[in-house]
């Protein structure tokens, strides 16, 4: 797809997706690893096309539960939408991500 902030393609990298203007100074990334589930080709795509991808399962958190989330792209952060929930209340706060981690080996 197409880099939201400069017009580049993003294309994927070991760790990430990332704008092919990079080398122009765009921060435009998206990891490939996020809280122990793979991001798709698909819902990058999705995620650029869109602003937000469809609701997505089998995330981690750090505790070690699972949890479902919506990817929701504003500029060059993703963040989580639990919009889904309940109540706004019981939603736990969206999260900046963090830089991906490699694999952990197996």
């Amino acid at each position: 797809g197409k880099c939201p902030l400069c017009g580049g393609d993003i294309k994927r990298g070991t760790y990430s997706y990332g704008c092919s203007g990079y080398k122009d100074g765009c921060k435009m990334r998206i990891p490939l690893f996020l809280c122990g589930r793979t991001i798709t080709s698909e819902e990058v795509s999705c995620l650029l096309d869109r602003g937000e991808t469809q609701l997505l399962h089998g995330f981690k958190s750090k505790k070690g539960k699972d949890f479902s989330a919506v990817l929701k792209l504003e500029g060059d952060t993703i963040k989580f939408s639990f919009e889904n929930r309940k109540a706004a209340e019981d939603a736990p706060p969206q999260l900046e991500v963090p830089p991906p981690e490699p694999p952990a080996e197996q």
